[in-house]
């Protein structure tokens, strides 16, 4: 049975550096690499500022809270989301 696959990433040399350079700052939600990488995005899309998140969830659970929306609302999302999200942060 041939299988159609969910993620293949894709790496080149470069991106093994900056990985290894991340992992040996101990400095792996933040750091240097981090904070290049939100003004690089903030420049892209021409924003003052980016914030780079370390999930999905917590991307959804940050662009919920700017947009107001918080316990008790009610969000329509993909039948494919299969867990409810709670809000930590409010």
């Amino acid at each position: 049975m041939k299988s159609i696959p969910w993620f293949q990433p894709e790496t080149n040399h470069r991106e093994s550096e900056l990985l290894l350079e991340v992992l040996k700052s101990n400095y792996l939600n933040e750091g240097k690499v981090t904070e290049d990488l939100e003004k690089a995005i903030a420049q892209f899309v021409g924003a003052k500022y980016a914030v780079a998140v370390t999930s999905g969830t917590a991307a959804i659970s940050l662009s919920l809270m700017a947009l107001g929306i918080g316990p008790g609302d009610d969000v329509l999302v993909p039948n494919l989301t299969l867990l409810r999200l709670q809000m930590p942060f409010v």
